[in-house]
């Protein structure tokens, strides 16, 4: 049951509902326009499945219909003073769902203040791609640490010739080559090619490992520790057919995968993976990109969202290459006691002494 808080203090006539009732969540989203699925009640239901984590969602109300949805998730058994993020780390970024209405400086004060303020170990809030400058100007002195990362966005056109045009030449040539060598695309919507997925997800481990210089074993326990296959399995189930497995086969075999999120007009390409070593020479990867990006085309989305990456890596060029521009997110953390500094400081001892290079 929602537990209602009148909070007068904050702004005229407003409250604070926790956790946010699915219909003002999904009414607000229907009024918005294109948004990732991370900021949706789906989302939530898929990381509270997952096992480890509770809904922590806040809605603010305010006069003259005004409302802001802020999804927030807590660890399960972590007491009052967990921490609370939107959202846990690698499950995305949950943004704010505001239904496309401009909220005053008041408003905005008020939300970030209360955020600010929650009797939690740390509060931890990332912006999705495109938020409003509002919102994110606002962050500043009320959230110490102000951190950016760089995801990859699509506008999607109007026209499939016109997606084309906007690919760099030697992706256009790529997508023709793998299209001669009889690459295949196919598309399941149903979880039925997750293990096919992993197969291919344990395959480019190997292969990040080497790039990173970082122990096998270890790159391999972090990413099976933030991507099980359980959890994989739940997002599937959760979203049904809103959750897709594409995979790309050369000669019967499946050189690349990609798990793809579909929120109405706003597309993610959440997971990726392929197995370079024995199949990049055949382009898969390029046309298995260039297949979801026009599937997205054809069913009326206007985003396609490529994901997060380093600015100036081979993977921010090879987005890039697609048309896709360089978006800023940013993510606001308050910290009661300097945990997140703590555990900097021991991951770069870590990764001074193995040599780790970020990919």
């Amino acid at each position: 049951m929602a537990t209602v808080t009148y909070a007068p203090d904050l702004a005229a006539e407003a409250a604070v509902v926790t956790p946010v009732p699915r219909k003002i969540w999904r009414d607000l989203l229907a009024a918005q326009g294109p948004t990732p699925i991370e900021s949706t009640p789906e989302w939530m239901d898929c990381i509270v499945a997952a096992g480890r984590h509770v809904d922590a969602s806040r809605l603010y109300r305010f006069g003259h219909g005004r409302s802001v949805v802020v999804p927030l998730a807590a660890p399960r058994f972590g007491g009052r003073l967990a921490p609370v993020s939107s959202l846990p780390f690698d499950w995305g970024f949950g943004g704010l769902v505001t239904g496309g209405t401009g909220q005053t400086a008041e408003e905005i004060a008020a939300v970030l203040d209360d955020l600010a303020t929650l009797p939690t170990i740390r509060v931890r809030l990332a912006m999705t791609p495109g938020a409003p400058a509002a919102w994110t100007s606002a962050l500043a002195g009320r959230f110490p640490r102000l951190d950016e990362r760089t995801v990859h966005v699509l506008n999607l056109p109007g026209s499939a010739d016109e997606l084309l045009r906007g690919y760099s030449v030697n992706r256009r040539k790529a997508v023709r080559r793998a299209e001669r060598r009889g690459v295949e695309v196919e598309v399941d919507r149903t979880g039925r090619r997750l293990d096919v997925f992993y197969e291919l997800f344990d395959a480019s481990i190997e292969r990040w490992a080497a790039e990173q210089h970082e122990p096998l074993a270890l790159c391999r326990w972090r990413n099976h520790r933030a991507n099980s296959r359980a959890k994989l399995a739940t997002i599937a189930r959760v979203l049904g057919d809103r959750c897709a497995v594409w995979t790309a086969w050369v000669e019967g075999r499946p050189a690349a995968a990609s798990i793809v999120l579909t929120n109405g007009e706003y597309v993610t390409a959440w997971k990726s993976a392929a197995n370079i070593r024995e199949f990049g020479p055949t382009c898969a990867v390029d046309l298995l990109k260039h297949t979801v990006i026009t599937d997205a085309l054809d069913h009326g989305a206007r985003v396609y969202d490529l994901g997060e990456s380093r600015p100036g890596s081979n993977l921010a060029k090879f987005k890039a290459a697609f048309g896709a521009r360089e978006e800023r997110v940013t993510i606001a953390e308050r910290e009661r006691l300097p945990l997140r500094e703590a555990d900097e400081l021991a991951r770069g001892a870590v990764r001074r002494v193995i040599g780790f290079r970020d990919r």
